[in-house]
């Protein structure tokens, strides 16, 4: 889940609604090359990016959407999460579209969306919670780069599958039981986190001791969901295996809990039932693994409706810096995308396409008055299940 946005959501916990659907409630084509699971989605009529997130119990707003009348407002409510004053409101979505189904009346929460549009997207503006993805079978389709939420049979039902119990250790989040380095551990499956494996600070400290985690030279810096900056002590599993899939060179950092985020999913098609407590998983053949889109460009970006500014540069270098770029230059266009277009996942599509090549940018610099054209080359494809030893940002 987003960091602290599930923290969040839990406390403003909402008896769900529920009501009639067809046997596909949605089914949305994703790219697997970036997390979270971003779909295309209107809010009551708002084009909008909605994060399909099962680590969070309730749907949330944008707030912005909120103040401009779009939502019913329901009781105000102030929270104090990790020593950091969040404001967060009850409110009715009257619906929220997904191709041609409409969830209508739905109870959610509504807070600042500023730091996951920076992080993900200026055009993210909702997340649907697992009060609306428990209504059916959602079935995360990598193998073909889709996600669907259903009510029909299994849609994994053949073949080399694995069938495990899901339980719940908070309401309605789905959590798997699986063996780990010799000992049972439960995992919430967190398709709103945008990573690939977290792990509380004590395992974590007993695998590094143990030789089987590589200490990330310096912590990172992280921008959770509700605009706090924190470190995490994170780096890399160097042995084990996890579901049937080899840990060696995975990314591993801490946090409260054990959790599996779409970037360790995408090798595996994955189908939650929580209606019958039950998870079937089967290993892709051959699966495209996510790209760290953010090394190979070699700085770190957030996102706004002008474009993309530049946050920060790769130590040691990278392609940013080497084409000149500098912390604070702001990019107005990404090869061919404009500024509206840019996002975490549009951005890891075209890096990963140009790998190994060049791409033109148009960036404005607080120095010039207009943008300038900045020929980018960039490194071949680095894949976030490999071992990287190439510093990181």
């Amino acid at each position: 889940m987003l960091r602290y946005v599930g923290i969040l959501i839990s406390f403003l916990s909402i008896t769900p609604r529920y009501g009639v659907y067809s046997e596909t409630i949605f089914r949305e084509d994703i790219s697997i090359l970036s997390a979270p699971a971003v779909v295309d989605g209107r809010i009551d009529q708002q084009e909008v990016g909605i994060i399909v997130d099962t680590g969070a119990e309730l749907s949330a707003i944008d707030g912005e959407l909120e103040k401009n009348g779009t939502v019913g407002v329901g009781i105000a409510n102030i929270r104090d999460i990790h020593e950091q004053k969040i404001s967060a409101r009850q409110v009715d979505i009257e619906c929220l579209n997904f191709g041609d189904h409409v969830f209508r009346n739905i109870e959610a929460v509504s807070f600042d969306f500023s730091p996951l549009r920076q992080m993900y997207g200026d055009r993210i503006r909702g997340i649907i919670g697992f009060n609306e993805l428990g209504k059916g079978k959602l079935f995360l389709n990598f193998s073909q780069k889709a996600i669907e939420l259903h009510t029909d049979d299994w849609r994994i039902d053949n073949g080399d599958y694995h069938e495990a119990r899901l339980f719940h250790r908070k309401p309605r989040l789905p959590y798997i039981e699986t063996s780990f380095f010799g000992s049972k551990r439960s995992f919430l499956i967190d398709t709103g986190f945008d990573g690939t494996i977290q792990l509380p600070a004590e395992l974590f400290d007993e695998l590094v001791e143990a030789g089987r985690i590589e200490l990330r030279r310096t912590p990172m810096r992280i921008m959770g969901g509700t605009g706090v900056i924190e470190s995490v002590r994170s780096g890399w599993l160097l042995e084990g295996s996890l579901m049937g899939k080899d840990l060696t060179g995975i990314p591993v950092d801490t946090a409260q809990e054990a959790k599996l985020g779409l970037e360790w999913l995408f090798g595996f098609d994955v189908e939650l039932d929580m209606a019958a407590g039950k998870i079937r998983y089967r290993l892709i053949n051959d699966p495209t693994p996510p790209i760290d889109w953010r090394l190979m460009l070699g700085a770190r970006l957030s996102f706004h409706a002008e474009g993309a500014r530049l946050e920060s540069l790769k130590p040691g270098g990278g392609a940013a810096e080497n084409a000149g770029l500098k912390v604070g230059d702001l990019i107005v266009e990404f090869g061919e995308l404009s500024a509206k277009q840019m996002s975490n996942g549009t951005l890891a599509t075209i890096v990963e396409q140009a790998a190994g090549g060049t791409l033109s940018l148009r960036v404005k610099k607080a120095s010039d008055e207009l943008p300038v054209i900045v020929e980018l080359e960039l490194p071949d494809a680095v894949s976030k299940w490999e071992f990287p030893g190439r510093g990181s940002l």
